[in-house]
C-alpha cells in the first residue's frame, strides 16, 4: 500500500484539473499497478510498446519536452519545463527511456517494475492529466552500453511529445457563469496555467487549515494568484482557506508617493463568499494596472491582513512573485509564521523571501521544492535549494547570495521576464478589457533598476 497515498493524491488532482479540457480523461494506469508493481508487472509492461535502440539523443528531437531522471533514479530534475508548457500544449506520446544494462533484466540491480512505477508516480504528481489512455506510451531501451559506467553516461528519463492544445473559453454571459467558470475563463484569457505551482501547493498541503491567504495581484501574478481562488472554489467543503487578502502595490499610486507601510492597494474578503471573491480580484487588478516596479508591498499587506482578521485565523500563506520586497524592514511586525508560495523561480529563489520565511519561522514552497525548516536545511552555514546556494551571515543573522554575480544575473533575468510578461498581458483579452475606456492609461512597463540584486538584500 506504500503507493496508495500517492495515487490517491493523483486521482483527486486529476479530477480538479480535468475541467481545463473538454474531454474526460480515462486513466491509462490503474491504481492496483501502483499498489503492487511486482505482482502486476506483466500488466504494467503490457501498457507500453517496447522499443530497443542503440542510443537516444533527446536534444535532436522536435516538439518534445525532455524530463531527466538520471541513472536508476525516479525523481524528476526539471519538472518545471513541462509545467510551463502544459496549458498551451498537450501530450500525444511519452517515451520512458532506460538503458538495457545488463542485457538480461533478471540481473538488473534496481527492481525494474518498482523503478518504473516510481517514475510514473513522479510524473503524475507533476501533472496528473498525463495519466491518459489517449496518450501513446513507449518503453525505450538503449543497448549501446557494455558496462555500468557507459550506461550512466546515457540519457535516462522521459520524452514528452506534444502538439498545440485547443483552448476553450466559455461563451456563456457572465450572469450565467459560476464563479469557477469565471476564474477558468480568466486563466485562459491570460494565456493559461503555464506554471501550476500555486494550485499544486494548496493541493499538496491540505493540512493548511483556518488559513489567511495574502496574494500579490500585480501584473506578473495574473496567471498565478487566481489559481489559489480556483483551488478553493473547487474544494469549498474541505478547503482550509478562511480569508483572502489581495494587494496590487498602491492602486496606481506614483512610485515617488509610495511610503513604507503606507503604499495601500490592499483588499480583504471572506473565502466563503464566491460571488464577492471573484469580482474582487478583477477589481484589484484593474485598480493596480499591473503594478509599476519590481518592488512590491508584500510585508505591509501581510501586517494589514493580520490586523484586519486578528484572532480569526491560524495559518498565514503568502502567494508572491520572485521579485524584491520593498518594505522588508517591517518583517518584525509580522506575528505569524509565513508560508511563502513563490512563483517564477527558474533562476533561483530571491534571498529576500528566504529571509522572510526564516525570520518568521515559516517555510518556502516552489514548483520544485518544499523547504519546511530553513535552519534544518542549513549545513555549515550553507543553505542549498535545488542547484542554488545561500550563505548565512552570523553578524546580520540573515541569508545572503552565495554568488553575487549569479544573483545579479538572476535579477536581470527576472526583469526581462517581467517586461515580456507585461507586454504579452497588454495584448491579451484581459489586458484589453482592463484598459478599455480608460483615457490615457496604458499598461505600464516595469522600470529598470540601476541597483544590482545583491545590493537590495536585507540589511
Amino acid at each position: 500500500m506504500k503507493y496508495f497515498l500517492i495515487i490517491l493524491l493523483i486521482w483527486v488532482f486529476s479530477q480538479t484539473l480535468c475541467a481545463q479540457n473538454t474531454q474526460e480523461i480515462t486513466p491509462k494506469f490503474e491504481r492496483r499497478i501502483f499498489d503492487d508493481p511486482k505482482k502486476n508487472g506483466s500488466l504494467l509492461e503490457g501498457l507500453f510498446k517496447t522499443i530497443e535502440t542503440k542510443r537516444v539523443f533527446p536534444q535532436k528531437q522536435k516538439n518534445v519536452v525532455v524530463l531527466e531522471n538520471g541513472y536508476a533514479q525516479s525523481k524528476l530534475k526539471n519538472g518545471g519545463d513541462w509545467i510551463r508548457m502544459r496549458q498551451a500544449w498537450q501530450s500525444v506520446q511519452i517515451d520512458i527511456v532506460y538503458t538495457k544494462y545488463p542485457k538480461d533484466k533478471e540481473f538488473w540491480l534496481t527492481d525494474y517494475h518498482e523503478l518504473l512505477v516510481k517514475r510514473l508516480a513522479e510524473l503524475f504528481k507533476l501533472d496528473s492529466t498525463l495519466n491518459d489512455n489517449k496518450i501513446k506510451w513507449n518503453l525505450v531501451l538503449q543497448t549501446e552500453c557494455e558496462t555500468q559506467d557507459e550506461a550512466k553516461t546515457m540519457f535516462h528519463g522521459m520524452i514528452i511529445k506534444y502538439e498545440k492544445r485547443k483552448l476553450n473559453i466559455p461563451v456563456k454571459p457572465d450572469v450565467q457563469m459560476t464563479p469557477i467558470e469565471k476564474v477558468e475563463r480568466y486563466l485562459v484569457e491570460v494565456g493559461g496555467i503555464q506554471d501550476s505551482i500555486v494550485y499544486k501547493a494548496f493541493e499538496d498541503h491540505k493540512s493548511w487549515k483556518n488559513a489567511l491567504v495574502v496574494m500579490d495581484m500585480t501584473g506578473s501574478m495574473y496567471q498565478y494568484a487566481p489559481q489559489a481562488v480556483l483551488w478553493h472554489l473547487k474544494n469549498m467543503e474541505k478547503s482550509g482557506i478562511k480569508f483572502f487578502c489581495y494587494f496590487n502595490d498602491g492602486d496606481r499610486k506614483p512610485e515617488i508617493e509610495k511610503k513604507i507601510g503606507e503604499t495601500g492597494g490592499i483588499y480583504f474578503q471572506e473565502a466563503n463568499k464566491p460571488d464577492k471573491l471573484v469580482p474582487l480580484f478583477y477589481r484589484v487588478m484593474k485598480s493596480g494596472y499591473g503594478g509599476e516596479t519590481l518592488d512590491e508591498n508584500d510585508i505591509e499587506s501581510i501586517v494589514k491582513a493580520e490586523e484586519h482578521f486578528e484572532g480569526k485565523f491560524e495559518t498565514l500563506i503568502l502567494v508572491a512573485d520572485n521579485t524584491n520586497i520593498r518594505d522588508k524592514e517591517l518583517i518584525s511586525k509580522i506575528k505569524h509564521p509565513v508560508k511563502v508560495v513563490l512563483v517564477g523561480c527558474e533562476w533561483g529563489i530571491n534571498v529576500e523571501y528566504i529571509n522572510l520565511a526564516y525570520k518568521t519561522g515559516g517555510s518556502l514552497h516552489t514548483i520544485e521544492d518544499d523547504v519546511l525548516d530553513i535552519p534544518a536545511h542549513t549545513i555549515n552555514g550553507i543553505l542549498a535549494i535545488g542547484s542554488n546556494k545561500y550563505k548565512f551571515n552570523r553578524k546580520t543573522e540573515l541569508y545572503e547570495c552565495y554568488d553575487e554575480d549569479y544573483c545579479n544575473y538572476q535579477f536581470s533575468q527576472e526583469q526581462d521576464a517581467e517586461e515580456k510578461n507585461l507586454s504579452s498581458l497588454k495584448r491579451s483579452p484581459v489586458g484589453k478589457k482592463m484598459f478599455k475606456g480608460v483615457k490615457g492609461q496604458k499598461l505600464p512597463n516595469k522600470k529598470k533598476k540601476k541597483k544590482g540584486f545583491f545590493g537590495r538584500i536585507f540589511g
